[in-house]
């Protein structure tokens, strides 16, 4: 972290305001941790994140950079996903397609796909793709929904319902229609041709009679403000919190279980102690113009993509409130790292000039 830091504290690196709150977020993460006498797996796997996203952020200075990022994300994720559908013999209820099955459960693959999706619906629809961008992109993410679509992940379905509005700007241009219809058509057909529809079908009625892992959820929530409430500080400490909601479960969930949304991650585990410093430096990633840019630049414009990088954020919350994996997903690493660095470079990615910091607010466009 210290040698992480040094590298980004140079003024010509984008990464390089956001190297305190890092350093800051992975120190309180480190206390925590040796606090409770490890294991550290997580506390590594958070570094590696934060590392991720610095190079991300340190590389994209333009909008041809964000453009091969972009198509870089999305072709990887693209081809694990259609790797899942390639010699797809017999689906299990339950499951569905799960491309990652041989290193993790079903959840994780929307961690990686959604990011994809959602920054190459950005570039396709507010960008300046060529055709080839387009073939690519699109291929990427038809693929990546339909896995998301067919498998048992409902918090993948919910997130990947709420990208199109995320990506919505003042209008519903032709572009955005098209793609909306093209994306629904190609899901809907390859649920129907890969078979996957019982596992849609089947999901959706257990949660209309009651699901046990629903169940399951609502006493990791109760149980995750218990802790909270009782050592708002400190928490239970951060490799501690899956022994404790276990303990305060019981019953059918008595084995060790995870908290499953990043919110009761960080609140019951390491308390406001770790919370405030990751949520002050997650918003120093999401908004980097707030203080020297306009307002506006937050706002939906006819020009640049930096007002979609906020609502890449609001997409890493709303998954995150069903997993706190999410902490540690390369690609959304990846996505934030790309936005934010290019938001600080390049003043035509946002469509925005910079404005004097004494300028009144009556003097916004």
């Amino acid at each position: 972290p210290v040698a992480a830091w040094v590298l980004m504290s140079s003024s010509r690196n984008a990464a390089a305001s956001l190297a305190p709150s890092a350093l800051v977020t992975i120190a309180t993460f480190s206390i925590s941790h040796l606090v409770s006498g490890g294991p550290y797996g997580q506390l590594l796997k958070l570094i590696a994140s934060a590392l991720t996203l610095f190079v991300a952020a340190s590389l994209a200075r333009t909008s041809a950079d964000f453009r091969a990022g972009a198509l870089g994300l999305a072709a990887g994720v693209g081809l694990l996903a259609m790797r899942g559908m390639v010699g797809i013999q017999e689906v299990q209820l339950g499951v569905g397609l799960n491309p990652v099955e041989e290193v993790a459960n079903k959840n994780y693959f929307s961690l990686l796909a959604l990011p994809a999706i959602f920054v190459s619906g950005a570039w396709l629809l507010h960008g300046r793709p060529a055709w080839t961008d387009r073939v690519v992109l699109v291929l990427a993410v038809a693929a990546c929904s339909l896995t998301i679509a067919g498998s048992a992940n409902r918090s993948g379905w919910v997130s990947l319902a709420v990208v199109p509005i995320l990506l919505f700007g003042r209008k519903a241009s032709p572009r955005f229609l098209i793609g909306i219809a093209t994306v629904a058509f190609v899901v809907m057909y390859g649920l129907e041709k890969l078979e996957l529809l019982p596992v849609v079908e089947e999901r959706i009625a257990l949660t209309q009679a009651g699901y046990s892992s629903d169940e399951l959820r609502e006493q990791l929530y109760q149980a995750g403000a218990e802790i909270f409430l009782a050592s708002p500080i400190y928490g239970s400490g951060l490799p501690r919190i899956s022994d404790e909601l276990a303990a305060r479960v019981g019953g059918a969930f008595s084995e060790e279980i995870g908290p499953h949304s990043v919110v009761v991650y960080l609140l019951a585990g390491g308390g406001l102690f770790c919370t405030i410093p990751i949520v002050v430096f997650a918003l120093r990633v999401v908004w980097p113009r707030f203080r020297r840019y306009e307002l506006g630049s937050i706002r939906p414009r006819d020009e640049g993509l930096a007002w979609l990088l906020p609502r890449l954020g609001l997409l890493w919350l709303i998954r995150g409130l069903f997993s706190d994996e999410i902490l540690y997903s390369p690609a959304f690493s990846m996505a934030l790292g790309m936005f934010h660095g290019v938001t600080v470079w390049d003043s035509s990615f946002g469509g925005v000039k910079a404005v004097e910091r004494r300028q009144p607010v009556g003097g916004m466009r």
